[in-house]
């Protein structure tokens, strides 16, 4: 049996000792190398879309005999709790899943299994089970690491489990922010120096490293989370699940439990390159422009500069400027459409405050608008092109992270929560 309590038996002097001989004694060579079957230094996990990766503790050099993503076997299922074995470091880790149901907006977990693991199953001392509670899945670690520079393994974790908002999606639970606590294999975790908290989603994996010990023992060496996204649940190719046109807000409106799946939320991007048609030149335009540097107004001015005729008082639509980082700035740069807009355009109001779709026709333009707002600036909340009747057929840029995709009338007035006193839509049309 493999287990790392003898390194510590057999050691003498301070601490800071054992980790400068630790460093010394596993230095790695080009035959270790060779028989890990990994390359030496540095050995990352690369997230999945949507998913994002927390610190990670151990590492980043040392003997890697292999790498992975611990992940449970079902979309249903998250990670509630972790099996460790520990010696003078953290031999062992096992993730722990469960499938996940909710009634409404109750959610939870009935049995568990553990699962993928890494490290020695047998090293160490006894196993140790850290469970969250029936309501709660892994969602942040805290660790103990022991080394020196840039060679390091972890000593101890501690899981924290969070309240369980929604149902798992790609063994993504939402989660709450508030509500959180922490398990441990002693009761408490001392001196902790390392941390990874996933804010929205809980723990779609374990980040997994495992390397070889001053005895020669494969031990769990380094570990980080990856997160999951609380908008995970829409596939690749369609990126409409924000705020306010998430499950939170759309499926209280339906009439559905609000952390229900969403389906609608999910809308397909728009083939911009070689679209034709109503709105095929515009398409073609921004089909070159990075999402994150116009909104709705944007792809609507730019509609409205092609179709309107040249002698009308228009105005180029303005891109969002960037931070360092290319992060978009969103201010005063941020478009916004005004009813003055559709005047100097040579559009008129066909119809105002309350839309019948049926009556709608190719090329208008639908604004919803707070009816809270006396001024005619920055009225206008959000704007689309009308591209088709039979189906009615909306296309339109939901915001600065969304792609272009097209909405039926339903799911505008819904998304847009345009259909109360608060929120209302006209309808504009071009002058012939």
């Amino acid at each position: 049996m493999c287990s790392t309590s003898g390194a510590v038996r057999a050691a003498t002097g301070t601490r800071l000792l054992l980790t400068v001989l630790l460093a010394a004694s596993l230095a790695p060579s080009p035959t270790d190398a060779q028989q890990g079957g990994l390359p030496k230094g540095v050995v990352e996990i690369k997230p999945r879309q949507g998913e994002t990766a927390t610190a990670r503790a151990g590492g980043p050099d040392g003997v890697f005999t292999w790498k992975g993503a611990l992940r449970c076997r079902g979309d249903d299922e998250a990670i509630v709790g972790a099996r460790v074995r520990r010696g003078r470091v953290l031999d062992y880790l096992q993730i722990v899943c469960a499938a996940v149901s909710c009634d409404g907006g109750d959610c939870r977990w009935d049995r568990y299994l553990s699962t993928a693991s890494v490290g020695d199953p047998n090293g160490g001392n006894a196993p140790v089970l850290m469970l969250c509670r029936q309501n709660e899945v892994v969602a942040g670690f805290r660790a103990r690491v022991l080394g020196l520079f840039n060679l390091q393994y972890v000593e101890d974790i501690s899981i924290q489990c969070a309240p369980i908002a929604g149902p798992p999606v790609k063994s993504v639970a939402p989660v709450a922010a508030k509500g959180r606590s922490w398990r441990t294999t002693t009761g408490h975790l001392d001196r902790p120096q390392v941390e990874g908290i996933c804010p929205a989603g809980g723990a779609s994996a374990v980040a997994a490293f495992a390397g070889r010990y001053a005895t020669g023992a494969n031990v769990a060496q380094a570990l980080a989370l990856l997160c999951g996204s609380s908008r995970s649940a829409c596939p690749d190719g369609t990126h409409t699940d924000f705020s306010p046109l998430g499950p939170e807000l759309y499926n209280p409106m339906k009439k559905r439990p609000a952390n229900a799946p969403c389906p609608e939320c999910c809308k397909p991007c728009v083939t911009l390159q070689g679209s034709m048609g109503v709105s095929g030149r515009t398409d073609r335009e921004v089909a070159n422009l990075p999402i994150g540097r116009y909104n709705c107004h944007f792809y609507t001015l730019s509609y409205m500069n092609y179709v309107a005729p040249p002698i009308q008082a228009g105005r180029p639509p303005r891109r969002f400027q960037k931070l360092p980082g290319n992060i978009p700035f969103v201010g005063s740069t941020e478009e916004c459409l005004e009813d003055t807009d559709f005047d100097a355009y040579g559009f008129r109001k066909v119809q105002a405050g309350t839309v019948d779709p049926n009556a709608l026709e190719a090329g208008d333009v639908v604004a919803v608008f707070s009816a809270a707002v006396v001024t005619q600036s920055c009225r206008n909340s959000h704007s689309g092109v009308v591209i088709g009747v039979d189906p009615l057929v909306i296309r339109q840029k939901p915001n600065p992270e969304a792609c272009v995709t097209d909405f039926t009338w339903d799911e505008f007035t819904t998304f847009y929560q345009a259909r109360g006193r608060s929120h209302r839509v006209n309808a504009w049309r071009l002058e012939q």
